[in-house]
């Protein structure tokens, strides 16, 4: 996918005046730098940050590195005016300045919006609309939240996220098609609805879409059949889920040969655990007597393998116990 190159917007002008309707006695009132980025057309996913968050210099923790001419572009998003008389020669352009401002602006904004009071501004925009709804009938209508595919810049443009489908769509105006993804992260949708788990849709319908020719379903090996239906089918509750997994791993253990049958543990004979118990004859232990030892009675081997291996066991013994008396 080819993504354009960063636009900046039209240029911005420090003494431009806008006119208060709530108040006709106060006249007219400057606007700041952020208050005219953001409503700029084609801005409004944005949402205004706080000078306090940008003139903590831990939350600009890295991006002097990402962006050109970095005092400044944060001199102009923070409205601070300098003595024209004392500008360095080799000041560059106002253009390249604003394009600065902007990509400074954007990855102060993907850190911003993830914060409590991000967060909290983001929802009055999602809860009023202004991120638009999913393109995908059977969501019906569901709002959707802007996220990027990369949290590095300039990679691909902003992307909408739909709770329902758990799927991504581009910006149906054309309008979005130069606001970076990375201005939001690949994180912001996650951490918006754990913060706000009452927005996820509940009694939306959990459809999808079923070819069908004359009544009869297509098949999914035919080119034209469906793929990936398993993308729409998502569990009700969390105990459904649970009860998939378990079901994933009996069928994962059965394609694989191994016993799906329940395990069981047989019980254990004290008597015959005791026997079985290891015994260090280095340090001059003496192996145990059996019954028959004990009455006298040898034991008479079943086969001449037996008698072989019970005579090497007595050579063994008759050797360690040699080495223990010479010690």
């Amino acid at each position: 996918m080819s993504y354009l190159p960063e636009q900046s917007p039209a240029h911005y002008d420090p003494n431009a005046e806008f006119s208060d309707s709530g108040d006709s006695d106060t006249g007219t009132d400057s606007i700041s730098w952020i208050s005219w980025f953001c409503s700029y057309t084609g801005h409004e996913y944005f949402t205004e940050v706080m000078d306090e968050y940008i003139e903590d210099e831990f939350n600009m923790t890295g991006l002097r590195q990402m962006v050109p001419y970095y005092n400044y572009a944060l001199e102009m998003i923070l409205d601070i005016e300098e003595d024209l008389d004392n500008e360095l020669p080799d000041m560059p352009d106002v253009h390249v300045i604003e394009n600065s401002a902007e990509r400074l602006y954007g990855l102060v904004h993907a850190r911003y919006i993830i914060t409590r009071q991000g967060l909290q501004q983001m929802s009055d925009k999602y809860l009023a609309g202004h991120f638009g709804t999913c393109p995908r009938f059977l969501c019906h209508n569901t709002f959707v939240v802007p996220c990027g595919r990369s949290d590095t810049p300039s990679v691909d443009s902003v992307k909408l996220y739909c709770p329902q489908c758990k799927d991504i769509y581009s910006p149906a105006s054309t309008r979005f098609s130069s606001v970076d993804g990375a201005y939001f992260g690949t994180s912001f949708p996650q951490i918006f609805f754990m913060t706000f788990p009452n927005y996820l849709p509940t009694g939306v319908p959990n459809d999808y879409y079923v070819p069908r020719i004359y009544g009869f379903k297509v098949s999914e090996h035919s080119k034209a059949g469906p793929r990936m239906e398993w993308l729409r089918q998502f569990p009700e509750s969390f105990e459904e889920d649970e009860d998939g997994d378990e079901e994933i791993d009996v069928s994962l253990r059965s394609a694989n040969g191994e016993d799906t049958s329940p395990r069981t543990v047989a019980p254990v004979d004290e008597a015959t655990a005791a026997d079985d118990q290891p015994v260090d004859y280095d340090q001059g232990a003496m192996p145990p007597v059996k019954d028959d030892q004990r009455s006298g009675v040898s034991a008479t081997p079943d086969s001449a393998a037996d008698a072989q291996r019970q005579n090497s066991t007595k050579d063994i013994m008759a050797g360690i116990e040699q080495t223990r008396l010479a010690s």
